[in-house]
C-alpha cells in the first residue's frame, strides 16, 4: 500500500497592493493627525500610523518577523509520525 504524503501549504503572510496602498495611505492620515493635534491619543494615533507605512512598503507583518524559518514547517520523519498527526483529535483521551 502506497502512502502519498500530504501536501503543505502554507499562507503566504505578505500583504497584496490594494492593501499595501490602503496601509500607506491610512498610515500617512494617522501621522498627519498626530502631528496637528498632539494630544497624547493623537500620537499614539501616529505610532500605528508609522507601523502602517512600514506595513505598506514592506508587505509583511511586523510580527512575522519575530517567527522562526521553522515555526509551521513541520514534516512527518516516518508513517508513524504522519499517523498520529493525521488522527491527533482523535488520540486524546475523554475528558471527565
Amino acid at each position: 500500500m502506497l502512502l502519498r504524503e500530504p501536501e503543505v501549504v502554507q499562507p503566504s503572510r505578505e500583504l497584496t497592493g490594494p492593501v499595501r496602498a490602503a496601509a500607506l495611505i491610512g498610515g500617512g492620515v494617522l501621522i498627519a493627525r498626530g502631528l496637528i493635534r498632539r494630544g497624547p491619543l493623537d500620537l499614539l494615533l501616529g505610532a500605528v500610523g508609522a507601523e502602517l507605512i512600514r506595513l505598506g512598503a514592506t508587505g509583511r507583518p511586523l510580527f512575522g518577523a519575530f517567527q522562526t524559518p521553522a515555526a509551521g514547517n513541520w514534516e512527518p520523519k516516518d508513517i508513524v509520525d504522519l499517523g498520529s498527526e493525521l488522527s491527533f483529535p482523535a488520540s486524546d483521551p475523554p475528558a471527565y
